[in-house]
């Protein structure tokens, strides 16, 4: 038989052990608490920030109409434009033409056929739906070597009207071969345009950019198995008011 002294000492020394160790684990308490606090302000902020995008145009590539018609016209034809899921907000595109709608920052997002995006965003004070696509006022970009430093030769929706080319950030001409750029998209219909703009023929006017940290080759989208020239499905246009 155990005597009542030795039950005594146990439950007096398991009470003392339960003790210690709650006080040990009051620092952890704290922490997880500022922790969870964090966390809520983090997923408050990234919510907040997600709903301050509004989506303006949505366009799809190879459906046979030129996403800068589509992005241009007047009025949205749905008949003709909204095609495979093309899309525009008149209310908010009109407003951003006309100059009434104050627009802060502007966010073009390229959807690629491979599962991959990219976003380029733009300061959007002040300016309607051509100015805004200016190397000036680019604020962010995946591509290291597209800085204030770099010299580009198209920089602008409107881009090289006589080849089609709009959308365009390219580098340089030279000859189809060695033509260089970050982002073209092409309705070009010439039978003399350079092959790298109709990669295939389910690639009628395709939405063309560097999948590399820098300018890219576009005549490299012809090489087999090329993985430096990607092809999106389509890209969208988001403004923040």
């Amino acid at each position: 038989m155990v005597p009542n002294s030795l039950i005594g000492t146990i439950a007096s020394t398991d009470e003392d052990c339960k003790s210690a160790l709650e006080t040990s684990l009051v620092p952890l308490y704290t922490q997880l608490d500022t922790f969870r606090s964090h966390l809520d302000a983090v997923i408050g902020l990234v919510v907040q920030n997600a709903s301050e995008w509004q989506l303006v145009f949505k366009g799809v590539a190879r459906t046979g109409v030129g996403l800068y018609n589509m992005w241009t016209a007047a009025s949205w034809d749905d008949n003709t434009m909204g095609v495979n899921g093309s899309w525009r907000d008149e209310s908010l595109h009109d407003g951003w033409k006309s100059g009434e709608l104050s627009v802060r920052r502007v966010n073009l997002s390229l959807y690629g056929s491979e599962g991959d995006r990219v976003d380029l965003i733009f300061n959007g004070t002040g300016t309607d739906i051509h100015s805004w696509f200016t190397q000036e006022r680019l604020i962010s970009s995946p591509w290291q070597d597209l800085n204030s430093s770099a010299t580009p030769n198209y920089f602008s929706i409107e881009g090289d009207k006589s080849k089609d080319r709009h959308f365009v950030i390219n580098n340089n001409y030279g000859g189809c071969g060695v033509d260089k750029g970050w982002l073209v998209v092409t309705n070009s219909n010439s039978s003399i345009d350079c092959a790298w703009e109709r990669p295939a023929t389910e690639y009628t006017y395709p939405i063309m950019y560097s999948r590399l940290e820098s300018k890219v080759r576009w005549h490299s989208v012809l090489g087999a198995g090329d993985v430096t020239v990607g092809l999106a499905d389509f890209l969208t246009i988001q403004i923040d008011t």
